[in-house]
């Protein structure tokens, strides 16, 4: 049986009656339904048995004293593949179950929209965004992208039964017989639908998934929402002990009450909205100290909310200061409007590895599409090396950060002087990590584009300090992106893949590090066991299991790579397995990297350098992802060559991975995993190059 639909209800048989005839019409017949009814005293359960309106019924009577226990029951007692949560009060559209069966495939658990089911005659100070107090879904949760920014209700929810067999409904002895603890043993479902993504089940919201809500009037009275959000606020902390946001909530209060002023002017609405969410917040605050004495309450509130009040002075006061000091940048340092057609464009990327080889494809569809325009690239030495083959810069300039950060006045004229021989017009700030943004902003006076945010700027003022700033969009191929700010200056050409071209010295260099001259050519497997960013790395133990399971493998030899800090962890690998493999960490540059990787037939790696360098080379590729996302970092071309292994859900808030190692999402990966994601490509011919 695919699906089991659990509801559960008391005293609400004309409106369970409605439900039940919703299902009755479902386009997918494959389920069964079971009802939980919580202590009814209107004969709802004998109409059940009499009435029949569903073939597959199960009725449980006196089904737990909580939302959390009464769900449980329902599972224990349901018998479908996944499980369907549903309110007595919603009626689900025609194609819910479908829907549902749609995507049980991809996911382990699915949540939707719950609409309102009739017009009502709303409260002129009602807001759209209030309607996850009285059961609705916000305007947000409508758009296509909604993914798993939003948390769904028990009112359309599904998770796969193998999942709720080890993660049940938490269950915190709420009692709701009396309407006062009705709401305060709530958010079940949103404690387990973090716990799910935590735990790093696949997860995600579906607009497409609808039911329609009747919530009765009663329930728009400012009495009721001002409750229910109180008791949201309580019952977050009752279940889940957020200590990570108790911080956060803090200075949402004090901002409130700092800028009160301001929401003066805002409608009716939006100040009702603010009140509310103020509300649920003070309610957190004050649910961890409740216990204490009322001096000691006092005191811990103060202590909180003092720091919370220092916290948003600071912000503001930067806030309000921006404006001057990005003014007084442009006293000192006036610049250019930027030109309709650049005749000199600098483009300053000083990214990593992967940055530097994803700008090639804008850049070379720029120049194709303004062959008119001088193109000047302004970089690092590592940038320099993977644009050495690029024929569409009239000249690189490599600026090297100093260590320190302290840039020495001399090479500041350096890069000045060399800018102004070039006479430029324009500049685009792809990337700047880790240089001095004066390197950017005080060499030349040309009019600067760059991205709103993600370019690594020390602060938000060089952002402002640029004449322009496009969008960038974080879920967005990052290719696409660089191509978005370009476009500042019209069309481009279109995007042609990247092509690293390795000399044949260079691939003769690569071939005798291979040994491909003192042995019969066989399979050569890359493992790049480093990154940069913590994030990233998998750990050394699963890198050393994986490594003793290929070195099994006839006809197979595996090569290490990486900078320095890999050397050791791969030197540990070898001696461990007794393998004969090839350390290369730490004796290659970007380019030996390039040609070493042309020579392999797949490339491992949890970091995006490398992996990129092996796009362009047409190198075949496993990219392990944790945070990062392959929708953004990986292939843009050939995705049949690449594949990508994730450990979890990559969009994880900063709230829900508080307390979680930063590889935690990658050391979900398994080295059992990773192996077998090689052999299916071999078996399946994805790794023909």
């Amino acid at each position: 049986m695919f699906a089991s639909v659990v509801i559960l209800t008391r005293n609400r048989q004309k409106q369970l009656e409605q439900c039940l005839r919703s299902l009755q019409v479902q386009t997918l017949r494959d389920f069964e339904v079971v009802v939980v009814d919580t202590g009814s005293t209107d004969g709802t359960p004998d109409w059940l048995r009499n009435e029949a309106m569903i073939e597959r019924l199960q009725i449980l009577e006196s089904g737990g004293n909580s939302f959390a226990s009464a769900r449980n029951q329902g599972i224990e007692l349901s018998r479908g593949d996944w499980v369907a949560f549903l309110d007595d009060d919603c009626m689900a559209a025609r194609d819910w179950l479908e829907r549902l069966a749609q995507f049980a495939a991809r996911y382990d658990a699915v949540g939707g929209l719950a609409l309102p089911a009739n017009p009502l005659p709303l409260p002129r100070w009602w807001h759209p965004d209030m309607g996850w107090l009285v059961g609705w879904s916000v305007p947000g949760q409508l758009r296509r992208s909604s993914g798993n920014q939003f948390y769904p209700s028990t009112s359309n929810m599904a998770v796969r039964r193998a999942v709720l067999n080890r993660c049940r409904f938490q269950e915190i002895g709420a009692d709701f017989d009396t309407a006062k603890n009705l709401y305060y043993g709530g958010r079940e479902d949103a404690e387990l639908w973090r716990r799910l993504r935590r735990l790093g089940y696949r997860t995600q919201f579906v607009p497409d998934l609808i039911v329609y809500h009747n919530v009765p009037i009663d329930r728009f009275r400012w009495r009721y929402l001002r409750e229910r959000a109180r008791a949201d606020g309580l019952t977050l902390w009752a279940r889940e002990h957020p200590n990570e946001i108790l911080a956060d909530a803090c200075r949402q209060v004090a901002h409130y009450y700092w800028t009160w002023w301001r929401r003066l002017r805002l409608p009716r609405p939006e100040r009702a909205l603010h009140k509310l969410w103020l509300i649920r917040q003070k309610a957190l605050i004050e649910a961890p100290v409740a216990a204490l004495a009322p001096g000691e309450r006092s005191r811990a509130m103060v202590t909180a909310l003092w720091r919370a009040f220092r916290h948003v002075a600071v912000h503001e006061m930067k806030a309000k200061l921006r404006p001057a000091a990005v003014q007084r940048e442009h006293r000192r340092f006036p610049r250019q409007p930027l030109p309709d057609e650049p005749r000199c464009l600098i483009v300053a990327a000083f990214g990593f590895l992967g940055d530097m080889v994803i700008i090639e494809p804008a850049c070379r569809a720029f120049h194709a599409a303004h062959p008119a325009t001088r193109m000047v690239l302004l970089t690092h030495s590592m940038g320099d090396q993977v644009h050495a083959h690029v024929d569409f810069w009239e000249r690189r300039i490599v600026f090297n950060p100093p260590p320190d950060g302290k840039t020495p006045s001399g090479e500041l004229q350096r890069i000045r002087n060399e800018i102004a021989g070039l006479a430029p017009d324009a500049m685009a700030i792809l990337y700047a990590h880790h240089v001095p943004p004066e390197i950017l902003f005080h060499t030349s006076r040309v009019g600067i584009v760059t991205f709103d945010q993600d370019v690594g700027f020390p602060r938000r003022m060089w952002h402002e300090a640029a004449n322009a700033r496009v969008t960038k969009d974080l879920e967005l191929q990052e290719i696409l992106n660089i191509a978005i700010l370009l476009q500042w200056w019209g069309p481009l050409a279109p995007l042609q893949p990247y092509v690293w071209q390795v000399s044949e010295r260079e691939r003769q260099d690569a071939r005798t590090l291979l040994r491909l001259t003192e042995r019969p050519r066989r399979h050569i497997i890359a493992l790049h066991t480093g990154s940069v960013l913590p994030y990233k790395q998998w750990p050394l133990l699963h890198w050393m299991a994986l490594a003793a399971r290929l070195g099994q493998v006839e006809n197979l030899d595996l090569v290490f790579v990486g900078d320095e800090r890999c050397l050791e962890g791969a030197s540990q690998i070898i001696r461990a397995n007794r393998l004969d493999a090839i350390n290369l960490c730490g004796r290659l540059s970007v380019r030996m990297l390039a040609a070493v990787l042309s020579e392999c037939t797949l490339l491992v790696t949890a970091d995006s350098g490398p992996k990129h360098v092996a796009f362009a080379t047409g190198t075949p590729t496993v990219s392990l992802y944790g945070h990062s996302t392959p929708e953004r970092w990986g292939p843009y071309w050939d995705k049949q060559k690449h594949l990508a292994l994730r450990g979890g859900n990559a969009d994880l808030t900063a709230e829900e991975a508080h307390g979680l190692a930063e590889d935690y999402l990658m050391a979900r990966i398994s080295p059992e995993r990773v192996y077998q994601a090689i052999r299916d490509m071999f078996e399946r011919g994805r790794i023909a190059r």
